[in-house]
């Protein structure tokens, strides 16, 4: 049915309300663009929503004593059924911040292969370092083919060798 002046489609779903706690209370212009972002687009920030943080621990801590929260996960409402935890681990001193993880529940039926698989020995991949894991390691890793592919992967032009000539990387970086 609608109703004049409604905005929202008929198929419109509310939003579903699981309360979020945040020890972090100062929030900067790039938190508030976050935030509406999120509304926007019905994602969530599980910081603060979940078993394992229900306090909105912070995940930053600067020098000066300072913290907040600037690493997060954020996912569809939709999925929020299948999250079953979210922690906060403690801070990692070198980085100032703190690793955060979640664990996801999922109706798999677990089977038994009656250690038909468990001798893992004879696996592909399988690699046991020696000295001369290095060399081998720098032949492969300069061959042509992997050049090439990581060329493909990085989408730019690579002509050089594992020393990197030729490597344009002044526009391949996080930082901007």
């Amino acid at each position: 049915m609608w109703i004049d002046n409604n905005i929202l489609p008929e198929t419109y779903t509310c939003d579903k309300k699981i309360v979020r706690r945040n020890y972090d209370k100062t929030l900067n212009s790039q938190g508030k663009l976050l935030l509406e972002t999120c509304i926007e687009t019905k994602l969530r920030i599980l910081n603060g929503r979940f078993l394992g943080d229900s306090v909105g621990k912070c995940t930053y801590f600067d020098a000066r004593g300072g913290c907040s929260v600037i690493d997060y996960i954020i996912v569809s409402e939709d999925i929020f059924h299948y999250i079953s935890y979210f922690s906060v681990l403690p801070l990692v001193e070198t980085s100032g911040h703190c690793i955060i993880r979640m664990s996801l529940k999922f109706n798999v039926p677990i089977v038994n292969h009656d250690n038909e698989y468990t001798n893992m020995e004879f696996l592909p991949g399988n690699f046991i370092w020696d000295n001369n894991c290095h060399e081998t390691y720098t032949n492969d890793i300069s061959s042509p083919q992997v050049i090439s592919k990581l060329a493909k992967f990085m989408g730019d032009v690579y002509t050089g060798g594992i020393t990197g000539s030729g490597y344009k990387s002044n526009d391949k970086t996080i930082y901007r």
